[in-house]
């Protein structure tokens, strides 16, 4: 599942909290909200909290790589935030491969998470 976050301080940045395993119809919820804030800002800033993410669907894979393929100059800041050495390790990895920025946060860093991906 996904669920989209809002801060009022942050209007330009979207809070994203996966948890469980995420399956393909959870992304068909939440493209279009991605789609609706890059349309309105011109890109993407996220935080996204995986705290509770326990893996992704072979279906579910396809669905973010159309999106990410689609979007890809769009991307800006995405801060990852977790706990887990492997969340870190994951952002450091994709953050090479992506046009924007991604930045590893703790759990206890999520109000900086939120400054810097509105930045």
């Amino acid at each position: 599942m996904i669920d989209t976050v809002y801060r009022d301080e942050y209007p330009t940045v979207v809070g994203l909290v996966a948890t469980d395993k995420l399956q393909a119809t959870d992304y068909k919820h939440v493209i279009p909200v991605l789609d609706d804030i890059i349309q309105k800002h011109g890109s993407l800033r996220a935080v996204v909290d995986i705290n509770n993410y326990k893996g992704i669907s072979l279906h579910a894979i396809f669905e973010e790589l159309k999106f990410d393929t689609t979007h890809w100059s769009s991307f800006h800041r995405i801060a990852l935030v977790g706990e887990k050495k492997w969340h870190e390790q994951m952002t450091k990895i994709t953050n090479k491969l992506m046009h924007g920025q991604m930045r590893f946060f703790h759990t206890n860093e999520i109000d900086e998470a939120w400054q810097w991906a509105a930045e």
